[in-house]
């Protein structure tokens, strides 16, 4: 689903209250809110309070590229950690962004390797039961 609507304020919290609303169903989110990343955030405080979202993973297309090597990259990252990079995936909004582009820039956001072959792999796998 495309996570980022610039003419709905409160997109993020209706995704919240869907994904609430259908535990069994697995949410990839797009963008991650692109220029309202920091409301993803949303998402790790109803994990914390026990009241679910496991269900949801966010692509870093499009916000990865506007972003890394910004001064916005390591709140970016900040946001990313406290949501978990379990919960993100590699994106590229092709044909907006090539691949390659799209790997670049998630490579100059700073993760550490392992953090790097969770978004580029890992979770992937797991999400979709291939690990």
């Amino acid at each position: 689903m495309d996570a980022f609507k610039p003419w709905d304020p409160g997109q993020m919290g209706k995704l919240v209250l869907l994904s609430l609303k259908h535990p069994k169903t697995r949410f990839v989110l797009a963008h991650m809110g692109f220029s309202q990343f920091r409301e993803a955030a949303v998402f790790a405080d109803v994990r914390k309070v026990g009241m679910g979202s496991n269900n949801v993973w966010f692509d870093l297309s499009v916000i990865a590229t506007a972003y890394a090597g910004s001064p916005i990259a390591p709140e970016l990252v900040w946001t990313m950690r406290r949501i978990g990079i379990d919960r993100m995936q590699f994106g590229s909004d092709w044909p907006v962004d090539s691949p390659a582009a799209a790997v670049a820039a998630i490579r100059r956001l700073g993760l550490d390797e392992q953090e790097q072959r969770k978004v580029f792999h890992d979770n992937a796998a797991a999400l979709l039961g291939l690990d």
